[in-house]
């Protein structure tokens, strides 16, 4: 995964986000030209652990740009990947916002998430859905029973 990477290569300089120099990552920009036309302008509030909403759906293609306000303790930004798309915001500490433009092409989900630390990975992810034409709502999603917990 390449935030797996961006992440480890973080560590090899001696920074990365959250870290207790407080040194944040420069943000990585995405493909959209400069003027390209904002399609919405989405909030997401980021605490420990979680992301509200915790999954967004869009219904045109093109350029959004998704406004992560720092409602926790700590450093937070945000991050999205999938479908071609790997972009991620400069983190920021309590009460501050960051921004985050990411254009959106192929229908499908992408990954929504906080890059910083192992924030992801304690529950700070969520998805970004992009309608195919023609669609009012994200297909359905089924578990397995196994997936479910069951018997754990």
């Amino acid at each position: 995964m390449k935030r797996l990477s961006f992440l480890l290569l973080l560590g090899a300089l001696g920074g990365g986000c959250g870290s207790s120099s407080g040194t944040p990552v420069p943000s990585r920009s995405t493909a959209a030209s400069p003027a390209a036309e904002i399609v919405e302008r989405i909030s997401i509030a980021e605490r420990e652990f979680r992301l509200t909403p915790r999954a967004v759906t869009v219904s045109k293609p093109g350029t959004y740009v998704l406004r992560g306000v720092n409602r926790g303790t700590t450093m937070h930004g945000l991050a999205v990947e999938g479908n071609g798309v790997d972009v991620a915001s400069t983190p920021v500490p309590p009460g501050r916002t960051t921004t985050l433009k990411v254009t959106l092409t192929q229908p499908g989900t992408y990954e929504l998430y906080c890059p910083v630390d192992a924030h992801a990975d304690e529950g700070m992810r969520g998805t970004l859905t992009l309608l195919a034409p023609g669609r009012k709502q994200p297909p359905a999603t089924t578990t397995a029973p196994s997936a479910a917990g069951g018997g754990y």
